[in-house]
């Protein structure tokens, strides 16, 4: 059997936080103001005073049960299951439980209460702060409980993790990828423990300076300091620059360019770019041509389409075309892909061939004429040419319009 001590003096927190204040420790909260808070929560008091009640109770529901995990007994934890218990419902802990209901953290009471000589009301209150810890972590969807073993995080991490959930979320997650991955774990917290410290350091203002310098540069691109402040970013540019320098990792804003000058004044800043998917190379490229796009034959004789498209990462568009494609020639000219010579020109009509409606006729006389089809070729030469010199172009192969009609009806219906 195992022996609980207890005092009649002390059943419940709002007992132990009001011993504690009137010994003398100095708190970071007034007495006036702790007191407001707990006569606001009478409620979560008296669950608290059942949850602090109910190990007597289960105990003798249940007097024939070992409870191992306590004080005096081998074992150091208390396991999941146990003969004859079932494990105390604490569900109403929510992610906030402590401020809510106190004012305070978790991790404060707790000193407090070993301040005021008040040990015994600790583990009850160990047990409400590891279940807040919990309800943190399942506010993320991708939590699963079964990583618990893999987590290193004290109790401010947990308490930054509820301040800051959404610009936290991803950093979590890749610290808990690279340890299954096997990363070494010493430098993947040290990581982690750097971003943190980083965060702790910057005040409500400068959090909003990088904030809105974030949100700023998604919504009108890259720029440099000067062009932020012009946008709203209430700071001088020399400070938004050492901002940025020290602390632009934790919102994903960072130097993507400089000017000629060697100085800061002509860096320019971005954000790390989410990853552009394009699941159909066709009917992009098709849905393109179909509202703006062109044929025209360069001055060496290539052919070219031209694509318009606006979008402020052409560069990463053009990489993906590169890929699927398997061609180098398609290149970004103001606001328009260009493919250029026969192989990306033949490709990209081919790909997108199947979802043209109005285009579908010329695009069907490209591949012709690619395909080395010398009428083809002609009506290509033939529609290219400026309206001087397409009676010449007739006279020479000793044709009418007519019947350049009737050849493209040809290429079009054996297509």
């Amino acid at each position: 059997m195992i022996e609980i001590h207890w005092d009649p003096q002390i059943r419940s927190i709002e007992d132990a936080i009001h011993k504690v204040l009137d010994s003398g420790i100095k708190q970071p909260s007034t007495n006036e103001g702790l007191d407001q808070n707990l006569e606001g929560s009478k409620e979560t008091i008296e669950q608290i005073q059942q949850a602090l009640e109910k190990p007597k109770q289960e105990q003798s529901l249940a007097p024939d049960g070992d409870i191992q995990g306590l004080q005096g007994n081998e074992n150091e934890s208390i396991p999941d299951e146990q003969p004859g218990t079932e494990l105390t419902d604490v569900a109403y802990v929510g992610k906030s439980f402590f401020m809510d209901s106190f004012g305070i953290n978790g991790g404060d009471l707790i000193e407090l209460l070993k301040e005021g000589g008040e040990e015994s009301l600790i583990p009850q209150v160990v047990d409400m702060l590891k279940n807040e810890q919990n309800a943190i972590m399942k506010t993320f969807d991708w939590w699963d409980d079964k990583d618990w073993s893999l987590l290193q995080l004290r109790d401010n991490d947990f308490n930054l993790l509820r301040s800051y959930p959404n610009r936290l979320e991803l950093p979590l997650r890749q610290t808990l990828a690279a340890l299954k991955r096997g990363d070494n774990i010493e430098k993947v917290w040290e990581q982690w423990n750097i971003r943190l410290n980083a965060e702790q350091r910057l005040s409500r203002r400068e959090r909003n300076i990088l904030s809105t310098t974030y949100d700023t540069i998604r919504k009108h691109g890259d720029m440099n300091a000067l062009t932020l402040t012009s946008y709203g970013v209430c700071a001088n540019t020399k400070e938004l620059g050492s901002l940025i320098k020290s602390y632009g990792f934790l919102y994903d804003v960072k130097v993507v360019g400089q000017g000629k000058k060697s100085d800061d004044r002509t860096l320019y800043y971005g954000t790390n770019k989410p990853p552009i998917f394009l699941k159909a190379v066709g009917p992009f490229i098709g849905s393109l041509w179909e509202v703006g796009g062109s044929v025209e034959i360069g001055s060496l004789g290539q052919p070219r389409i031209l694509l318009p498209f606006n979008t402020k990462r052409a560069g990463d568009y053009t990489t993906i075309l590169k890929k699927e494609l398997g061609v180098e020639n398609i290149t970004w000219e103001g606001r328009q892909f260009v493919f250029e010579g026969e192989k990306a020109v033949l490709k990209a009509s081919q790909l997108a061939m199947p979802f043209l409606g109005e285009k579908e006729s010329e695009v069907c006389i490209l591949i012709s004429a690619i395909k080395k089809n010398e009428n083809a070729g002609r009506i290509m030469a033939y529609q290219q040419s400026s309206l001087k010199k397409q009676p010449l172009l007739l006279k020479k192969w000793n044709v009418s319009e007519e019947e350049i009609e009737k050849w493209k009806e040809v290429i079009i219906n054996d297509y």
